[in-house]
């Protein structure tokens, strides 16, 4: 590994062959712009780890992790915001397009439909821990988590089967 980080790496994303993000413990996120030869540091506001991120192009993405936090930045991670900090965890970030997104973790799934500006809970019963969510197209979604648990959803999250 050249120059990478000393922290737990908890996520990836690559949006082209060179550039590309990883979050992890401590709060961190860094950026690459040559293919991970070398990793930048971006100041993500907290020291809370972060399990999922999720970048829609070059500029706006998303990062979430423990304490609830979910984190947004429009200007490729110079700067990061934070949306929510509910005291929850969330491990996973899915999402087919920047304004529908959804966000797993413990037993609740949360979707936007604007961004970010605005977010729908739902607690999902019978599982402690949503590991994954995948968007299959703007209102459908899959869910894993612990024991196999596996949901799906076709209508925004209302049902779950």
């Amino acid at each position: 590994m050249l120059n990478g980080p000393s922290e737990e790496i908890l996520s990836i994303q690559f949006l082209d062959p060179f550039t590309g993000f990883i979050t992890g413990a401590g709060g961190m996120i860094l950026k690459t712009t040559d293919a991970g030869n070398n990793w930048i540091t971006q100041i993500s506001g907290t020291t809370s780890p972060l399990w999922g991120i999720k970048f829609f192009n070059g500029l706006l993405g998303f990062a979430v992790g423990e304490g609830g936090h979910i984190l947004k930045t429009t200007n490729g991670g110079e700067n990061w915001t934070k949306l929510r900090s509910d005291g929850r965890r969330y491990y996973s970030i899915s999402a087919l397009d920047s304004n529908n997104i959804w966000v797993t973790g413990d037993n609740y799934s949360m979707r936007t439909t604007d961004k970010g500006v605005s977010w729908i809970s739902k607690k999902i019963f019978h599982v402690s821990h949503l590991i994954a969510v995948e968007a299959r197209n703007d209102s459908a979604a899959v869910f894993v988590g612990d024991d196999g648990f596996i949901v799906y959803t076709n209508n925004n999250g209302n049902n779950m089967v």
